[in-house]
């Protein structure tokens, strides 16, 4: 029993390596593929079809950015919301750990 498990154990790194190999080819594979499809759907836009989605791309994440930074600057956020809401449903909020520091950082108490 000992000697097969020995087998066993110097096969793995064989199997491992191979799968990883076949893991790596079809990521290539897709990666490929999507790039084609993309280059192919931009060869047929326009400038100006290029232009307006570039201008709609960025304003749709710059607002986004904008919402939350105003949602960070005003103290709502959904973590908290999602607290809320479980103190109303009668569930009590998880205990976090104490924390692991010993001293003030600015002093060299550490």
């Amino acid at each position: 029993m000992k000697f097969s498990l020995r087998r066993n154990r110097e096969k793995w790194p064989v199997v491992k390596d191979a799968a990883a190999n076949l893991l790596a080819i079809l990521l290539h594979r897709a990666k490929t593929r999507i790039v084609g499809l993309l280059q192919h759907w931009e060869k047929r836009c326009t400038w100006r079809q290029k232009r307006i989605l570039l201008i709609v791309f960025c304003a749709l994440f710059s607002g986004y950015c904008i919402y939350l930074l105003i949602g960070a600057l005003s103290g709502s956020s959904d973590g908290i919301a999602n607290l809320k809401l479980r103190e109303q449903n009668g569930v009590p909020p998880p205990e976090l750990p104490p924390p692991r520091f010993k001293g003030d950082s600015l002093k060299g108490g550490w």
